[in-house]
């Protein structure tokens, strides 16, 4: 049986290529099921998708969707119907995991694939092929009588490393991503990569929908199957740079040390850098040591809020700011550079609770800010909460956007108040990085590379390239926002 995977995020290309589909058509490519993949990112409309189905005629369709796509990827499904109105279609993914009756609800979706999707895809390809009873298929939502039946839940993958490592060929948009631009302090081309699956905490606005996709356990693939994906990317693909973007890289330390150990060995510290993220928690000094002896330069930690109230009763989380600090310095002593990603505006915020957010960022001094509203997604506890209170203002499934406000009523502030607490905090971070102060994170970063890589030749181009791009984007950026900062302070338009 032929398999077509689809990401459905429609015409929004960013950094991050779709891993899920490429981790399932790598799977069932090694299982001898013949598979292709397509991404929509990069697309403006379906009619790319249309020709790869009239082209390939595929028997199953499985489409991943996020809660902002769920309506491109319906309309996609509507499509492949048409054009393929004998094939059976599966979503997966966050979205339908969360809701997966709902998803089930629409006509043109046959099944739903709930939690991790390799082997209860395969498991599927052969029940079609066999014609065996898909009821038999843990792990899915399929129609009886009219109603969403659940086949049970499917065992999650005790050894990642069964799943192969992506094969990023079967994309075909792939090579894509490497070409858009990155920010500071990404050298380019820079991808990412996700080497494990769960996570150990219980924030409100995750939990439990990391869970429910991954489980309780946090599995890790073997550190030799970690650094052969990494030479792997670097050999194929020449990348500059790697982003761990697994939710938190540090839980195993043991297994850290023998990431790094591998890296070491196999010399990729010698031709790249890279990043991850982790809890604040989890970092110690002797662990960033080892990490930065590899060749890791950057760390983002979910600081999230300055209130301590905010932190331990809206987010469930399990850290205080004096732990945010620790940790910040940590970074700071041996050599990294860190991000803080922050968010505002949940229902119980109030002028003064951000205002915790603002000394708090002055004080760590992070080297890049992420900071977006609060956005209860869909299998959340947060979202659960604040439906059930009608806080929570849906209009539809386009409406998630974490840089937007408005989705929340709001308890202690007005609208306006909270875009004012915005601009505060971006001020907090700006402090620290006019035109002189900013001299002092680029030339730690510069330390860093040269500490990193031996090679003088290396660290010249590296140099090179990253002056280029700290010039061209991060200072365009950063006076981009000291501007709008100044005109919204002074009430003038941008």
């Amino acid at each position: 049986m032929r398999v077509q995977l689809l990401y459905s995020h429609l015409n929004n290309p960013n950094a991050t290529p779709p891993m899920g589909i490429i981790s399932l058509g790598t799977y069932l490519k090694n299982k001898g099921v013949e598979v292709k993949l397509y991404d929509l990112s990069f697309d403006r409309d379906l009619t790319g998708w249309k020709k790869q189905l009239e082209e390939f005629q595929p028997g199953l369709i499985g489409i991943s969707a996020l809660t902002i796509c769920i309506n491109p990827a319906l309309e996609a499904a509507k499509l492949a119907k048409e054009v393929c109105p004998g094939a059976k279609i599966i979503f997966g993914g966050p979205h339908p995991t969360a809701l997966p009756e709902q998803t089930l609800a629409d006509a043109c979706v046959d099944f739903v694939c709930q939690g991790e999707g390799e082997l209860t895809l395969l498991e599927l390809v052969h029940a079609l092929d066999t014609g065996r009873d898909v009821r038999e298929v843990k792990g899915l939502f399929l129609k009886r009588h009219g109603e969403a039946f659940f086949t049970g839940a499917r065992p999650y993958a005790e050894d990642l490393d069964e799943l192969g490592i992506p094969e990023r060929e079967l994309l075909p948009t792939f090579e894509k991503y490497l070409q858009l631009a990155p920010g500071f302090p990404y050298l380019m081309p820079w991808t990412y990569l996700i080497v494990g699956r769960g996570c150990p905490f219980n924030c409100s606005f995750c939990q439990p929908m990391l869970k429910k996709m991954f489980g309780q356990k946090v599995r890790m693939r073997s550190p030799e199957k970690v650094v052969e994906e990494m030479v792997y990317l670097v050999e194929r693909y020449g990348v500059k740079s790697l982003y761990f973007a697994d939710d938190t890289f540090v839980t195993n330390t043991n297994w850290v040390k023998n990431v790094c150990a591998g890296i070491k060995e196999k010399g990729i510290n010698k031709k790249i850098v890279w990043m991850a993220q982790t809890n604040v928690n989890t970092l110690t000094d002797d662990m960033a040591r080892s990490m930065h002896d590899a060749g890791c330069v950057f760390l983002a930690f979910g600081v999230e809020s300055g209130n301590e109230r905010i932190l331990k009763e809206v987010m469930n989380k399990n850290q205080n700011r004096e732990q945010i600090k620790t940790a910040f310095r940590i970074c700071r002593d041996n050599g990294m550079l860190s991000e803080a990603a922050l968010i505002i505006g949940c229902a119980e915020d109030s002028v003064e609770t951000i205002n915790d957010t603002v000394s708090l960022v002055r004080e760590i001094d992070p080297d890049i800010v992420d900071l977006h509203y609060m956005t209860p997604t869909p299998g959340s506890e947060l979202y659960s909460r604040y439906l059930d209170s009608q806080i929570l203002e849906y209009k539809g499934w386009a409406d998630p956007n974490r840089y937007t406000p408005g989705l929340l009523k709001l308890q202690n502030m007005s609208q306006e108040e909270l875009l004012g607490m915005y601009d505060k905090v971006i001020e907090a971070y700006l402090y620290n990085k006019s035109i002189f102060r900013i001299k002092k994170h680029w030339f730690r970063w510069l330390w860093n590379l040269a500490s990193s890589n031996r090679s003088p030749e290396r660290f010249f181009k590296l140099f090179i390239l990253q002056f280029l791009m700290l010039n061209s984007y991060n200072f365009n950026k950063l006076f981009k926002s000291l501007i709008r900062f100044k005109h919204r302070v002074e009430g003038r338009k941008d």
